[in-house]
């Protein structure tokens, strides 16, 4: 059974938030397999020893961003699926095509903004804090940052 089956059994059944917000991670991940730096710091505020105006400024613009990752999300898994049945249907390779192209667009426009959330945290944070941030993606499994410079 896999784990995004569970996931879903649960959310069922249990209809809690915490599963929900679960699946989301997880799609979200599995759909741009790009580091969420603005997850992450929220998560290691401590360690990262944000004040509360960067903690207030890195919520703030992932409650902005939030609701347009998600709807992306969900239409990638969306055209994920319809591709997986058309090739199983055996459609032609143009109509195949033709929804793989449509797939580019969302896919693009939630790299954007994951490209975009990491320039945020590097204005937010001091240069000493995004070394640390950078210090602790591995330890996470996540997949390696963007590089650069924190902006000043």
């Amino acid at each position: 059974m896999s784990s995004l089956f569970r996931l879903t059994l649960c959310a069922a059944l249990l209809g809690t938030s915490w599963v929900s917000q679960a699946m989301d991670m997880h799609t979200m991940q599995r759909v741009v397999p790009l580091p969420n730096l603005m997850m992450l710091a929220n998560q290691r505020a401590d360690t990262l020893q944000l004040t509360p105006e960067q903690q207030a400024r890195l919520k703030s613009w992932a409650g902005q961003h939030l609701p347009a990752q998600n709807q992306l999300a969900g239409e990638i898994v969306r055209l994920e699926n319809q591709l997986r049945e058309l090739i199983l249907a055996g459609a032609s390779a143009e109509v195949v095509d033709g929804v793989t192209r449509e797939l580019e667009t969302p896919r693009a426009a939630l790299i954007q903004i994951r490209r975009q959330c990491a320039e945020e945290v590097r204005r937010v944070l001091t240069p000493a804090q995004w070394g640390q941030l950078q210090a602790i993606l591995p330890a996470v499994g996540a997949a390696a940052p963007m590089m650069g410079k924190p902006a000043m």
